[in-house]
């Protein structure tokens, strides 16, 4: 447990920090992931935005386990990832990487396979150092491209071939380790014909379980199946990239009331799941444009008593990055930045990659860009059976709901914005008998904590403090309502339900 900064920040901030190196995400244009094995090992994988728009996709494994394999594989993936990002050039990528092999300790005899997927016309170039080749997924069929390389880095100098293949919209490209090849009991064809036909089998399942991301479903599916079956003695590596056509750009107009908030949320979310954005990036976006969509509501027209409206549009960028404009036509006002108000353009530029803000005697326009992506899945022994499908959507509206404790505690779910704020400080007010009695609030299942909630946040606090009673805020590490509290810097507890109740 810990209070704001404290200690249990830290400590969780340093095992993320670890996973990350181990786990990159698989960023920008949005491919997915999925591992099974230990944490620590040799497998990696990269997905990364080239230069010109085209998406570089990247699996590795690294002889032996443990942490010394995980220090290895760190430093190979990072030349070649780098060089691939700054030139796109996979051949210059794969020898580079195996330069590199021959001088770090242990990176002798590692693997790797890349491919560099052009979106527009799905052409596919691949090329291999000792690695298996992709595996392509089409309706239900599935089919092996041709070898591209049987030496391993480290070993020669190698001169890898650059081969071509080309996809048609709805096709899957897998990269995978060969560790989902070499499981216990089955031969290499054996594995070989079982991973083709869990594949295919598993994209077929995507017509039956509608709105489930198809690469999303084959690469969990195809490892829990055969693993399942089997058991495996290695890491096991998949990595996919599906062709689809990007969604029609959002374009909508909503009135400026603070009815149109939750809408907002709601439509832009739905949109960005068609993009098959991760869920974090997908908060990080809601939150800010809503923050965004709250100051229009609140200050471009304050003062008119007639109706107005304001617009968001939001794009994805060929270089994998989601831009979105909130655009009104009323009267810029300075943010004055208090402790009650003017915190919500600090929130915005908090949750994303880029802000700015532009605004004359038309009106203003506030511009936020995040380059999105889709988290990998660590599989364990308990993910078994097949994958169960997408995440149901989200409930929009605000809860709050008493729980059984020996102290007075209240739950609270949904987003607290301009339009539930005042819900959420008469919960808080009952529940504790006007700041008479002490409190513990969770805000762990908050889906949106608004600029318009921090002022309410400190009147509640305030309140109690006069009454000689505690209202304490509680919100994991990471959740939105910790970052947003993080940020305007009222106090909170870290830890989760039930740790030191």
């Amino acid at each position: 447990m810990g209070r704001g900064a404290g200690s249990g920040r830290r400590a969780a901030t340093r095992d993320a920090a670890r996973h990350r190196a181990l786990l990159p995400k698989a960023r920008s244009r949005p491919a997915t992931c999925s591992r099974a094995g230990t944490a620590a090992g040799g497998d990696w994988f990269d997905a990364i935005t080239l230069p010109d728009g085209r998406l570089g996709l990247v699996v590795g494994d690294v002889v032996g386990h443990g942490l010394a394999a995980s220090a290895t594989m760190g430093q190979l993936r990072v030349v070649l990832s780098e060089r691939l990002a700054a030139t796109g050039d996979l051949h210059a990528a794969i020898a580079s990487a195996d330069a590199a092999a021959r001088r770090i300790a242990g990176a002798a005899a590692a693997t790797t396979c890349v491919a560099v997927l052009d979106p527009e016309t799905g052409v596919v170039e691949y090329a291999a150092a000792g690695h298996p080749p992709p595996l392509v997924v089409s309706g239900d069929e599935a089919r092996f491209l041709r070898s591209a390389g049987d030496q391993p880095l480290g070993v020669a100098e190698l001169d890898p071939e650059v081969q071509h293949a080309t996809l048609r919209p709805g096709d899957l490209l897998l990269l995978y380790t060969d560790g989902i090849l070499e499981r216990p009991g089955r031969t290499h064809a054996e594995s070989t014909v079982e991973l083709l036909r869990t594949a295919a089998g598993a994209a077929a399942d995507c017509a039956v379980r509608g709105g489930v991301p198809c690469a999303d479903l084959v690469c969990t599916q195809t490892v829990e199946l055969l693993t399942g079956t089997t058991g495996h003695e290695d890491d096991i590596t998949l990595l996919a990239a599906q062709l689809v056509p990007a969604p029609a750009e959002f374009h909508h107009r909503y009135p400026a009331a603070p009815a149109s908030l939750p809408l907002v949320g709601t439509e832009l979310a739905e949109w960005l799941g068609h993009l098959r954005v991760g869920t974090d990036d997908t908060d990080a976006l809601r939150h800010a444009v809503v923050e965004l969509a709250t100051n229009a509501v609140e200050h471009a027209y304050a003062g008119s008593a007639d109706e107005h409206e304001f617009a968001v549009s939001a794009r994805l960028t060929t270089g994998g990055e989601v831009e979105v404009e909130v655009a009104d036509t009323g009267r810029w006002r300075e943010p004055v930045p208090s402790a009650d108000r003017g915190l919500g353009l600090q929130i915005t530029a908090d949750m994303v990659d880029h802000f700015r803000v532009a605004h004359d005697d038309t009106g203003t326009t506030s511009v936020v860009r995040h380059l999105v992506s889709r988290p990998a899945r660590l599989l364990t022994a308990a993910d078994t059976g097949p994958a169960t499908g997408g995440r149901p959507p989200r409930d929009r509206s605000l809860h709050v709901e008493a729980e059984p404790s020996a102290t007075p505690r209240i739950r609270v779910s949904g987003p607290v914005d301009a339009h539930t704020a005042a819900h959420f400080e008469q919960a808080v007010h009952v529940a504790g008998a006007t700041g008479t009695r002490s409190l513990t609030v969770d805000l762990g299942e908050v889906t949106h904590l608004a600029g318009a909630a921090v002022p309410v946040l400190h009147r509640l606090v305030s309140r109690h403090r006069h009454n000689s009673t505690e209202l304490l805020l509680r919100a994991p590490v990471g959740t939105p309502a910790d970052v947003v509290m993080t940020t305007v810097g009222i106090d909170h507890d870290t830890g989760r339900p039930g740790e030191d109740d």
